[in-house]
């Protein structure tokens, strides 16, 4: 069996070593690359690179056979109880934008920077007449 003088200096060669080679979860975080949104027929699938408060470069793509759009909102409360036009989309017009861009043809793609100014609720959504109310959104929330 080994021993050691100094358990502290064996712990700290030990941590220091696996800090080295990574851990899976224990890692630094990423670079700030872009975060991708892939819009698919009705939903939007988030990369796992992380969303904060500041600045997001995103990559938006539509994976979809018809067109989408991402735009997002800052969001005090339940999607639930979202305002909504007679025909069912989002009432853009009583929300609090905080990005939009065109209209995405099936394949196409588009880049932009995102401000996230405080920690809150955003709703990310394609609100193009129906999509909204066949679930193509995605709320991310900010500490």
């Amino acid at each position: 069996m080994l021993q050691f003088r100094n358990r502290s200096a064996v712990i700290a060669v030990i941590f220091g070593a696996l800090g080295a080679v990574g851990l899976p979860g224990c890692a630094a975080d990423p670079p700030d690359g872009p975060t991708i949104a892939n819009l698919v027929d009705f939903h939007i699938d988030l990369s796992s690179t992380p969303v904060h408060v500041g600045s997001n470069k995103f990559v938006i793509r539509d994976e979809g056979g018809v067109e989408h759009e991402l735009i997002g909102f800052k969001i005090d409360g339940p999607v639930a109880d979202l305002p909504l036009t007679a025909d069912g989309n989002l009432d853009e017009e009583q929300m609090t934008n905080v990005t939009d861009g065109p209209n995405l043809a099936p394949g196409a793609e588009d880049a932009r920077t995102i401000e996230l100014t405080t920690a809150g609720t955003y709703l990310l959504v394609c609100n193009l007449p129906g999509h909204f109310k066949h679930g193509m959104y995605t709320v991310v929330t900010l500490p």
